[in-house]
């Protein structure tokens, strides 16, 4: 990974109280599978997108999020805005990305990983 020479702050997300277990146990490496069922409205998207951009910047690899269809990634985290009105896509820090296809909803960090968008159809 390049050096770089501003400090990078992830602390944008702060869970919500009953999301505070699956975020430590996903830190923390407890578990290699997670099922997360929540209601509606929960902040599942907003919580995984957050984890997800924390593990690509620690640990080069390839990390695939998938809803349940390629439009639906779309919609939900390419185009579609936090509860403060801020993209998905902001909550990158700019200077960690090297390149993002808008095509393939693909997203490439300095430091090698690579963060794309999938649907599972």
């Amino acid at each position: 990974m390049s050096e770089l020479t501003t400090r990078i702050h992830l602390n944008s997300f702060v869970p919500r109280p009953y999301q505070l277990g699956i975020c430590q146990a996903f830190e923390e490496r407890k578990y290699r599978k997670f099922l997360d069922i929540e209601p509606r409205r929960a902040g599942k998207d907003y919580k995984w997108w957050s984890l997800i951009i924390r593990e690509a910047i620690q640990i080069p690899g390839l990390y695939l999020y998938c809803l349940p269809t390629f439009a639906q990634a779309r919609s939900v985290i390419w185009d579609g805005k936090t509860n403060d009105g801020k993209s998905f896509l902001d909550k990158i820090p700019p200077e960690l990305i090297s390149k993002i296809s808008n095509d393939t909803m693909t997203i490439h960090l300095v430091n090698s990983s690579i963060i794309k968008l999938i649907g599972s159809d």
